[in-house]
């Protein structure tokens, strides 16, 4: 019956597609902010995601995202065709004497992915909010 609930109603809506976008806005909140923890550790290089690229790449693929597995042993994580989103680590220059993060470029990412993340899950409530509607008829 979930199944059927899923195909006939959910994904119809796009809630996957909410699901996945929301998923990699995380991940890059969270590649950001380690950048910017990590803006002062002598070597460390900053990691990012090819957003557009990988958002593309989960709406090819069906299941979604897949955890990033550190470890042969760890569990996976998802059933995307696609894999987990390829991380982007700047071997560039030091950019401020110590290591390649640029504070001011994470702190504009981090900002900016905030409002993204904060958009699509206003836009994932209202979508829920019509079906509610719908099914109960209510206003």
């Amino acid at each position: 019956m979930s199944n059927m609930i899923q195909s006939f109603i959910l994904d119809k809506v796009g809630v996957p597609k909410f699901r996945n976008y929301l998923n990699l806005t995380s991940l890059r909140h969270k590649l950001t902010a380690g950048n910017v923890a990590n803006v002062l550790t002598p070597g460390y290089e900053a990691k990012s995601i090819d957003f557009q690229k990988e958002f593309q790449r989960s709406k090819d693929a069906s299941g979604g995202l897949v955890g990033v597995t550190t470890n042969s042993r760890h569990i996976p994580l998802g059933m995307s065709k696609g894999g987990s989103p390829k991380i982007i680590v700047d071997k560039s220059v030091k950019t401020n004497g110590i290591n390649s993060v640029n504070i001011d470029k994470e702190m504009t990412e981090m900002a900016t992915n905030q409002i993204s993340y904060t958009v699509a899950a206003r836009m994932l409530k209202n979508k829920f909010s019509g079906l509610r509607q719908a099914i109960t008829g209510q206003k």
